[in-house]
């Protein structure tokens, strides 16, 4: 066992993080730090896509669990986001990008492709990451 309590996994397999979501339009009870809080999942629809909403009541004085429970979700948040790829595809129906999921970071040398492509992609993205400027303010000056 590792130090959470899990099993070793066998040689070869690597260990997968879990996420819980709540289920939506259904509302959950759950112990946190001494109080019980109750968390509703609800989906919204708009003209570009849908997305969820999270309603969380406790019956407490103050707000400080609220607080609490926000900033430790952000953290966990950030820790992971650090080491991952986010994938975004383009929705030209909507006019859009939209999330398509998340990989984890690999190194750069665990990609294979014909000599000289991997450096001129690399230049690109490099290229691509300097322009930031350039394109948010020509996107402001134009109204897009």
């Amino acid at each position: 066992m590792d130090e959470d309590g899990e099993h070793e996994l066998e040689p070869g397999l690597h260990k997968r993080k879990v996420t819980f979501a709540p289920s939506p339009d259904v509302t959950h009870t759950i112990f946190y730090r001494g109080h019980w809080l109750k968390i509703t999942r609800t989906r919204r629809y708009q003209d570009y896509g849908h997305y969820s909403a999270l309603k969380i009541s406790v019956v407490t004085r103050s707000n400080d669990i609220l607080k609490r429970l926000v900033l430790e979700a952000k953290h966990e948040y950030e820790k992971d986001v650090d080491h991952r790829v986010h994938i975004f595809t383009a929705d030209t129906t909507n006019a859009c990008w939209r999330w398509n999921g998340s990989r984890k970071n690999r190194p750069i040398s665990s990609i294979v492709l014909e000599p000289g492509v991997k450096e001129m992609l690399l230049a690109d993205c490099r290229d691509f990451l300097r322009s930031e400027y350039w394109c948010v303010h020509y996107l402001k000056l134009t109204g897009i």
